[in-house]
């Protein structure tokens, strides 16, 4: 069964979506978004690999939009809808992986992928 699961710590909000099935396919994954108070964000991923849809990883609000390789480890412009679209030849690569999005001087974020702690 699908859950979700809401955590405040003193500097951070831990919010986890566990067990959440696929649409139109059998399975389920589970992630992670912590939002700190610096206004950085990090997310995990767990189960999403051999998932034959297309999966969007992105953050809005935008004004401009284009497409990245998260792994390469992108700054993401303020008011920009950035997004790695995972299909076919691009399978998702972030599984038991994390994405940090730190806050930047010039508005909008600097990515660093981590290994994601079982």
């Amino acid at each position: 069964d699908a859950n979700i699961h809401l955590k405040q710590l003193p500097n951070r909000l831990v919010i986890t979506y566990e067990n959440v099935r696929w649409a139109h396919q059998p399975g389920s994954a589970t992630s992670q978004l912590v939002l700190h108070e610096d206004g950085s964000i990090a997310s995990m991923y767990r189960g999403v690999v051999g998932n034959s849809w297309a999966i969007y990883l992105s953050l809005y609000p935008y004004t401009t939009s284009y497409y990245v390789d998260w792994t390469s480890q992108p700054s993401v412009p303020h008011n920009a809808y950035v997004r790695e679209y995972f299909h076919g030849g691009n399978a998702f690569d972030l599984e038991d992986l994390g994405l940090l999005w730190q806050p930047n001087a010039a508005g909008g974020f600097d990515t660093t992928v981590f290994f994601a702690d079982p």
